[in-house]
């Protein structure tokens, strides 16, 4: 899981302003590094928390 986030990541994050600018109108007083700002981040906490709770469930 948390690999696949890895090698999505640019396309996650177009896919994300495409649906914000859609459904979110503040979103049209920003630009694409505004709204792609905290994303990468995001992601980054995401897949480190996913690839340590994976770690923790696999048999041994």
């Amino acid at each position: 899981m948390s690999n696949r986030l890895k090698q999505n990541a640019e396309r996650i994050m177009q896919r994300w302003e495409e649906r914000a600018r859609d459904e979110v109108g503040a979103s049209i007083h920003q630009d694409s590094l505004m709204l792609q700002n905290s994303l990468p981040e995001y992601l980054e906490q995401l897949v480190d928390e996913l690839s340590t709770k994976m770690k923790g469930h696999q048999p041994e």
